[in-house]
């Protein structure tokens, strides 16, 4: 009985309200080919972040990382570059970009494809983004450890980045 308590009370984590929280599956279905994340529970990281609050994850289950949230310090702007999308076609030096992307929010709109000017449908692609996000004075998910986003600092961002596997800001 102690044992069940204890269980049920380390799988509720604190979000603090600057943080957002990097889950990953221990166990499930593999990954398919060679993404990085899992968009349908598979095992790995998980692309829908744990945003602040208390947040319930089975801790045999998941493993919680809590990250600060990405945020554009005033008067810098931050790049976003891609690890995970499709390849730049030759010769490109940025990636394209369409307001689907929501300022990288939508990771699944990144990776899946978003109706693109004249309907066309476009994906996302690896590599530095056209769009630059500018600050916006309180913390918002710009770019989080979740698929394709997380912002600080160069230096915090890289820790994400290194166990996420997806985004880096650089500022």
């Amino acid at each position: 009985m102690l044992f069940a308590i204890v269980l049920i009370w380390k799988s509720i984590y604190s979000i603090g309200p600057t943080q957002v929280g990097l889950v990953r599956k221990r166990f499930g279905k593999p990954l398919p080919g060679d993404n990085p994340i899992a968009f349908q529970h598979e095992a790995g990281y998980q692309a829908e972040l744990l945003m602040p609050g208390l947040r319930f994850r089975f801790l045999p289950i998941d493993a919680v990382t809590k990250y600060p949230w990405v945020q554009v310090p005033a008067g810098q702007i931050g790049l976003v570059s891609a690890q995970i999308g499709q390849p730049l076609p030759i010769g490109a030096k940025s990636a394209v970009y369409t307001h689907g992307f929501g300022n990288f929010t939508d990771l699944h709109a990144f990776v899946e494809s978003v109706a693109g000017p004249g309907g066309q449908k476009i994906k996302g692609e690896k590599g530095v983004q056209r769009l630059v996000l500018a600050h916006r004075g309180n913390p918002e998910p710009t770019a989080r450890s979740r698929g394709i986003l997380s912002a600080a600092l160069h230096q915090r961002i890289r820790a994400a980045t290194d166990h996420y596997g997806a985004v880096d800001l650089c500022f």
